[in-house]
């Protein structure tokens, strides 16, 4: 019995401990939605981003304006400032598809002001240099800005979320329906193999 009070003893210090850290908060998530058309942008903070999307030429940008959490941390940020998405499979696999952009703006004594959000979707885009991503489909991450209190820990994350897709070219869009007509015969005759026997 003893072994077993005193694991658990440790067991309920250990959280009881873990309650008492401080973590970091995900302040807000902006998710930019490229799988439909035309793009769109949602936000669980909607008090703290400004902006929309508009089409642009052959492309689509959306343009957004975030502020930093009230009240402001104040002891500055860090974040990725730019990203390349590459198309997904069977595409051209060193074709960006879409990019992002984060500018922050600085007072005098370079604290953070707000970040201006910039992502792009078209066709055959010209890179912005830093990171690469490949899109699949799925929600992705593409960046978090960290907002860090002025004894350096972390205060609070706004993530930065994507969602792209490209539809399959026609010959592909064929050739995925011949597989699935296939598909289906081949369990019809199956079936009907088996009722016989």
């Amino acid at each position: 019995m003893l072994k077993t009070s005193s694991a658990l003893v440790g067991v309920l210090s250990a959280l009881a401990l873990s309650f008492l850290q401080p973590s970091a908060a995900v302040a807000g998530t902006i998710f930019f939605n490229d799988s439909n058309d035309p793009p769109f942008v949602t936000t669980d903070i909607p008090l703290r981003v400004s902006g929309g999307c508009a089409p642009v030429g052959g492309t689509n940008v959306c343009t957004i304006t975030l502020l930093p959490p009230s009240p402001p941390p104040g002891g500055g940020t860090s974040f990725q400032q730019t990203l390349n998405i590459l198309e997904m499979a069977p595409g051209n696999l060193n074709t960006i598809s879409d990019t992002l952009t984060i500018n922050p703006t600085l007072d005098a004594n370079f604290n953070v002001l707000s970040f201006t959000l910039v992502f792009t979707s078209g066709d055959n885009l010209s890179s912005v240099g830093g990171n690469i991503m490949r899109e699949d489909g799925t929600v992705q991450t593409a960046s978090s800005i960290n907002w860090f209190s002025p004894t350096g820990s972390i205060a609070a994350s706004d993530v930065i979320r994507f969602q792209s897709t490209d539809s399959p070219e026609p010959a592909t869009a064929l050739l995925m329906l011949a597989g699935f007509g296939l598909s289906g015969i081949s369990v019809i005759r199956r079936r009907t193999a088996s009722r016989r026997a």
